[in-house]
Order: C-alpha cells, then structure tokens, then sequence
C-alpha cells in the first residue's frame, strides 16, 4: 500500500507485503520513523447497498480495517483513486486532496 505511505510524502521503497505508516520524522536529521503492519493483519470488507430491489449493485465503500476492528477506514471511490494515483507517483500536496487526505489521519494515527 505505498499510496497510503506517499499520503505523508514519504517516497522510499518499502517491502511488499507490509502496510506502512509514518510515525515520525525530521527533516534535520533527515530521519522518518515507519510502523510497518503485515498486511495479512487486514481485512478489506465490502458491503452491499442497503435498502435496494435491484439485482446488480456497486459497493459505495469498502472498508478496510485489522483483524481486531481497529483501525478501521472506509474507503470511497475518491480515496481509492486518489491511494492509486500517489501509488503512482502523484504528489499528494495539491489543495484538491486536502479533505481526502484528512480522512486517512484517523486510520493512519490508530495503526
């Protein structure tokens, strides 16, 4: 999940299988501090629109949290674009994101 890393604009390679998230950093030191969470610890549920007839349907969300419930994000289709394009290599310092970006201090801060 590097975009959720790159989020925080941290740019470096990470090992595959483990979920990231910064904890700390200095530009002095030239020093950021990772917490690093095997992604097997996470579930990714999706939930089915309530309150409808229709056969075929599209999740609004889908959630991602630990085995334990906590932490817990829902992710939109928004985020989920947004995750993919830093993956990628987008710089998430544009004002645009702001309000997406303050949606992942929550889950990033529980990890």
């Amino acid at each position: 999940m590097p975009g959720l890393l790159r989020s925080d604009e941290v740019f470096e390679d990470v090992p595959a299988g483990k979920m990231s998230v910064k904890v700390n950093s200095s530009d002095e030191q030239q020093l950021v501090i990772l917490k690093q969470l095997p992604l097997s610890d996470f579930e990714l549920l999706v939930t089915a629109p309530q309150n409808t007839q229709l056969i075929e349907t599209l999740p609004e969300i889908v959630v991602l949290q630990h085995k334990t419930g906590t932490p817990r994000i829902e992710i939109t289709l928004d985020l989920f674009e947004l995750l993919v394009q830093m993956a990628d290599g987008l710089q998430p310092n544009a004002h645009e994101y702001a309000s997406l970006l303050e949606d992942l201090k929550p889950f990033k801060c529980r990890s």
